[in-house]
């Protein structure tokens, strides 16, 4: 009886590891296997302790969140700036027809009246019947 030349392959291919690493990695899950392998030289895992849930790395100290409730032209916004990125705000149309919002970059320090302006500019871009942007 001869064997396929798939079968000869497959039997070459599987001697190509040393015997040791062959069992040991048949007998782990992909998970242990991950968890086993030491990270490359100089990549972030080596160069950086791994992460716990709930603990923030020493001198990692973000500044809170700011929230600032604003009514303009009559809507009300919820204007937060964002956590860990001092030039990036959210606003939150709360008194919109639909749960929706924006998003805005500029300076570390807006003043009231450019977070106005831009609260202006985008409820100038919503379409009156649907309550979207056109």
């Amino acid at each position: 009886m001869t064997q396929s030349p798939t079968a000869t392959v497959a039997q070459k291919d599987a001697t190509r590891l040393p015997p040791t690493y062959r069992d040991e990695a048949a007998a782990k899950t992909p998970a242990e296997r991950l968890t086993d392998e030491a990270p490359p030289p100089g990549s972030a895992q080596s160069l950086h302790p791994p992460a716990e849930p709930g603990v923030r790395p020493a001198g990692q100290n973000l500044p809170p969140v700011q929230r600032r409730h604003l009514r303009v032209d009559g809507h009300d916004f919820a204007v937060t700036r964002r956590t860990g990125c001092p030039t990036r705000y959210d606003f939150d149309w709360l008194s919109g027809p639909h749960p929706y919002g924006f998003a805005s970059s500029g300076p570390a320090e807006k003043s009231m009246v450019e977070l106005e302006e831009s609260i202006r500019d985008f409820l100038g871009q919503i379409d009156p019947e649907t309550g979207y942007l056109d």
